[in-house]
């Protein structure tokens, strides 16, 4: 489960950065929402399809349930799941923010990438409890949801941060710029 939270944040990053470059490109597009396809499907199975019924499974529909247990003596393993959890979906937000529209605000395209996380996370979690796929907890719908907004926060940065510019009236251009002005000015006279 960590080697492939490594890579889908390899991936991702590596998409953004590519995106970065030559957004707007629509074979970019394609490639990010193809990644961002792949790893729905990777996800689904890893969390539901590729698993078994299993006999213990059990179900938390308390909120932050793991702290819980966690401050009040259970296992200190159960903290590495739930940042795991967050992790796993922190690529599909910033793949998913390579595909909202440049028209769309900061808080519309958070809204839109909680809610589809949170509901993706929402059909895991009972999937897994009506099929009996080991524990079933609303932790992980929050973590899921979190670990993809998060994503939103440097894709924001990233894309919201000042691009070169190619203005005349800045940089080398700009003493150019003066100095035609200059001799068109002699050449009036």
């Amino acid at each position: 489960m960590d080697t492939i939270a490594r890579s889908c944040i390899c991936c991702a990053l590596i998409f953004c950065t590519l995106f970065r470059k030559y957004s707007g490109e629509k074979w970019l597009r394609l490639c990010v929402g193809a990644a961002l396809a792949s790893w729905f499907g990777v996800v689904l199975w890893m969390t539901v399809l590729g698993r078994i019924p299993d006999v213990g499974y059990e179900a938390h529909w308390i909120p932050l349930h793991t702290y819980w247990a966690v401050f009040f003596g259970a296992d200190q393993e159960m903290l590495r799941s739930c940042f795991l959890n967050v992790i796993l979906f922190y690529p599909a937000g910033l793949l998913l923010a390579g595909l909202i529209p440049e028209s769309w605000s900061f808080r519309k395209g958070l809204l839109c990438t909680i809610s589809v996380f949170a509901l993706f996370s929402l059909a895991i979690e009972l999937s897994q409890y009506f099929r009996e796929l080991g524990n079933c907890e609303i932790d992980d719908v929050l973590h899921n949801t979190l670990g993809a907004g998060w994503a939103l926060l440097p894709s924001v940065l990233m894309w919201t941060a000042p691009q070169e510019r190619t203005d005349n009236n800045i940089g080398d251009n700009a003493y150019e710029k003066d100095h035609a002005c200059l001799r068109n000015a002699s050449r009036s006279d």
